[in-house]
């Protein structure tokens, strides 16, 4: 494509969370000040540290997503998330694209571990019951792509993005460059993950877990797993103003990185998180002063809370208000970067900052403005950056 450079409107939006399901619940519970975090139970805890989650209880995904228990539960909350964000659009009853024309970048972490899971107990004879074709599918990390493409009739591109806890992030960048490459009319873009003992287990034999529900950027430090989807629907701003559809916000520009440092820690230099923040700003054509504030990647950890403090105070000369949504719904994994900028897209759009909870004082080398406990007024800022991972 050749002039200028079209601006990338998010039409549609759609999120499930420990705080609840669909948009509305979310963003009122995250402006409440709300914390999704809740004790673990259902296995033994004895063997771990970590004794709390965002999990999403007392809800049949079954019947929610209006698909069989043959789906893996990560495929549901990402049914349940994209429904959503496709009425919200109405992208699928106002001048559809040609199925050619739709695309899907779909991001996980882990994928269809549960039924890994359960397989696994079915080999050790702990369950009943032997692998077959649907147990087989919901295994794969690309099990909800397909899903999804036959929920919406999908027939351009379809990918499934899987870089751990940036996953969702790389894929609205992944699905505002097919937009602007010519490759779609439309992209659904998203991520989604469960909890699972597994990797509970991972991450608490890392000692990364905390004892009691979160709190980023405070005391005490450690993280809390969560699960959760969240999707949107991207399209070029002019063919969305042509059929009558009113942006929430734009994609300007993003960028990323790779560490190349360790498996589980950030740089403590920061220097792929410095890289990233430069070319997303370039991207976006925005000058970085004028980004009023930043939806930290904010795990609670040691290592990362203070390595991105410090990228951030470094990166702006006037460092903007900071907060964690993970100190409300958890680490939700493949699904957090695109449920964190959904936080900051939906209460910005009601004039607030979101907060950070649970947070009692600045931890040590952790000097910014967090927003601690509750919601404020976010005055002039239109303009917000989203971090993921450590790049």
């Amino acid at each position: 494509m050749t002039g200028v450079r079209p601006r990338i409107a998010v039409t549609g939006v759609g999120a499930i969370s420990a705080l609840g399901v669909g948009c509305d619940a979310y963003v009122e519970a995250l402006l409440a000040g709300a914390c999704g975090l809740t004790p673990l139970g259902g296995f033994d805890l004895e063997p771990f540290v970590g004794r709390y989650s965002g999990e999403i209880r007392a809800l049949d995904l079954a019947v929610r997503c209006g698909g069989g228990g043959e789906l893996d539960r990560f495929t549901q909350l990402a049914l349940i998330a994209a429904q959503e964000a496709v009425s919200d659009s109405a992208l699928l009853d106002r001048e559809p694209p040609p199925p050619r024309r739709l695309a899907l970048v779909m991001a996980t972490c882990n994928g269809g571990l549960l039924s890994a899971e359960r397989h696994y107990r079915m080999l050790h004879g702990q369950e009943p019951g032997a692998l077959d074709e649907d147990l087989e599918r919901a295994k794969r990390h690309y099990s909800a792509a397909l899903a999804l493409a036959g929920r919406f009739g999908v027939g351009g591109p379809i990918t499934t993005v899987v870089t751990a806890c940036s996953a969702s992030t790389n894929a609205i960048g992944l699905g505002a460059d097919l937009l602007r490459a010519g490759r779609a009319d439309a992209v659904l873009v998203g991520g989604a993950d469960s909890f699972s003992l597994t990797t509970f287990s991972g991450f608490d034999r890392l000692r990364t877990t905390s004892a009691s529900p979160c709190a980023p950027f405070s005391t005490p430090t450690g993280l809390n797993l969560g699960e959760g989807a969240g999707f949107w629907v991207l399209e070029r701003e002019d063919r969305a103003l042509a059929r009558g559809a009113a942006p929430r916000g734009f994609v300007l520009g993003y960028g990323l990185s790779n560490d190349a440092h360790h498996a589980t820690l950030p740089d403590p230099r920061g220097q792929g998180l410095s890289a990233c923040l430069e070319r997303a700003v370039a991207d976006a054509a925005v000058p970085r002063e004028s980004i009023g504030y930043v939806n930290a990647h904010g795990t609670g950890t040691e290592a990362n809370d203070k390595t991105e403090s410090r990228v951030l105070g470094r990166f702006f000369e006037a460092p903007p208000p900071v907060s964690s949504t993970k100190s409300q719904i958890g680490h939700t994994l493949g699904a957090a970067g695109i449920l964190e900028a959904t936080a900051g897209l939906l209460c910005l759009d009601r004039g607030q900052l979101p907060p950070t909870v649970n947070f009692t004082g600045p931890r040590e080398a952790c000097p910014l403005d967090y927003v601690p406990n509750r919601p404020r007024a976010t005055g002039a800022t239109r303009f917000l950056a989203s971090n993921s991972a450590f790049g």
